[in-house]
């Protein structure tokens, strides 16, 4: 493991050593960027650290310092989306300069977190309903994953053939007010919380990984994936990995390296499957395509460089390639953001008015007011379907036009988010599994914030409302027993 993270950051110094020489860009402003960046993703790491670093850290190094080095030694700086002009240099280097800065916001609550409250998992302190819940799930545990197993799949195919919740389309059954927030409640984390409570307790009464266990998670992502035509299978999967990381620095669970290697292994070939099939399934739902006929010259596939002549093979090679330095939203938007030349604390607050349109939703305020945009330029040809950009939390937040707003924000951001992991933790048992599934969700919020920010509140109350149901069932059964 120590030679693949040397190779990691030797790859990254031998880039960071080529750019440094080759291009005109400020070379101190791409230092710190560098360091920051990278620092920050080694560093989240760390025992006493919150799970939610980890993600963040992630989040922003996919979105910022790959997109960056991706498109300058791949694509000419064409993410930047910059004209030729005497002071695209100059852009580029503020572009740096400010991205290095909300970064840094969260690399300092990241020390606070590591100094002032460490991360602590204590296993002694258990309860009735705990030892019951371990003792039902060790013990009916075919019966259970049967069950479950039953109900996503359902749920998966209900959503795929009815599109009540899908990733760019508007759904025509709004009138269903309790069915809708239940479905895209399950699909977008419920089901992965349900499997994160299964997995926790048998590592915490066996101590070493159920195989099953994983790989029916891994499966109930897969599907819930393909049936939002989303690309984001890893997150929740991530989640899951991240706190058998995280609780593994706790307990030691048994034989866990190689069991550990051949479920991310598996993950990784279900991931690219997933890719490969929303892909297909959004070009069929979006642009009304069969899949089995060439892909259309579509604005879609022309901004991720396809050639549409290429084998298959090839076309999931380079979609996973494009996943990875295009799919994070960061340093694009910053330079957007920045390249509007009114920035100050009243387009900050005009953002918070934003609503939801029924009609052009695609003119968000990032796209129709910062970037100027007009939502021609990504219109599919079904009505029902819309395709939105956001700014990330970092864009967003320099709105104000403020560096010292965008740092401490970002800096509380962090020191907030990390507390809520802590607490929930302290609440469940010290579920390290459930709360990085939690964390990574408001990393993920935040690494796409800018959408109806007024709006976050949905996800906070769905969030709590998740937390009181586990945290319900435990209470319901200690008061049975007792």
């Amino acid at each position: 493991m120590r030679l693949v993270i040397q190779f990691f950051f030797l790859i990254i110094l031998i880039i960071s050593i080529y750019i440094i020489i080759e291009s005109d860009l400020d070379k101190l402003s791409f230092i710190l960027f560098t360091l920051v960046t990278n620092f920050y993703l080694f560093f989240s790491f760390k025992k006493k650290l919150s799970s939610f670093h980890i993600f963040m850290s992630i989040f922003l190094w996919l979105g910022f310092w790959l997109k960056f080095v991706s498109s300058y030694l791949f694509f000419d700086l064409n993410y930047f989306e910059l004209a030729e002009t005497d002071n695209s240099v100059k852009h580029i280097n503020r572009t740096l300069f400010v991205s290095t800065i909300g970064i840094l916001g969260f690399v300092i609550s990241s020390f606070l977190n590591y100094i002032f409250f460490p991360l602590k998992l204590t296993q002694s302190k258990k309860n009735i309903s705990f030892d019951f819940l371990s003792n039902l799930f060790s013990n009916n545990k075919i019966l259970i994953l049967i069950f479950f197993s039953f109900i996503f799949v359902v749920v998966a195919f209900f959503n795929f053939k009815y599109s009540i919740y899908q990733r760019g389309v508007i759904s025509d059954y709004k009138s269903l007010i309790i069915l809708n927030p239940i479905v895209k409640w399950l699909l977008l984390f419920g089901f992965t919380s349900f499997s994160s409570i299964l997995i926790y307790h048998a590592l915490i009464k066996k101590k070493k990984i159920i195989i099953s266990l994983i790989i029916i998670s891994i499966f109930e992502n897969f599907l819930s994936s393909i049936s939002m035509l989303s690309r984001g299978m890893f997150v929740n999967s991530m989640a899951i990995f991240v706190g058998i990381y995280k609780l593994n620095q706790s307990i030691k669970i048994k034989k866990i390296y190689k069991k550990f290697i051949f479920l991310f292994l598996l993950f990784s070939i279900f991931f690219l499957i997933s890719i490969f099939l929303v892909k297909d399934l959004r070009e069929k739902k979006y642009f009304n395509v069969e899949i089995e006929n060439n892909y259309p010259e579509t604005h879609l596939n022309q901004n991720l460089g396809y050639n549409l002549k290429s084998n298959k093979l090839y076309l999931l090679g380079k979609e996973v390639i494009l996943l990875l330095s295009q799919r994070f939203v960061g340093i694009e938007s910053v330079s957007a953001v920045i390249k509007f030349n009114k920035l100050n604390y009243n387009l900050l607050f005009e953002s918070f008015k934003e609503t939801k349109k029924n009609k052009n939703i695609q003119d968000t305020f990032f796209s129709s007011v910062v970037k100027k945009e007009s939502h021609d330029l990504t219109q599919s040809n079904a009505k029902n379907i819309f395709f939105i950009k956001v700014p990330g939390i970092i864009a967003y937040l320099y709105y104000s036009g403020s560096l010292i707003f965008l740092f401490t924000t970002c800096l509380f951001l962090g020191l907030l988010i990390s507390l809520i992991e802590i607490a929930i933790l302290t609440r469940l048992f010290s579920n390290i599994i459930f709360s990085s599934l939690i964390s990574q969700v408001l990393a993920y919020r935040l690494s796409n914030f800018g959408y109806l920010p007024l709006n976050t509140y949905l996800i906070l109350l769905t969030i709590l409302f998740n937390i009181l149901i586990i945290y319900s069932i435990y209470a319901i059964i200690r008061k049975i027993k007792t």
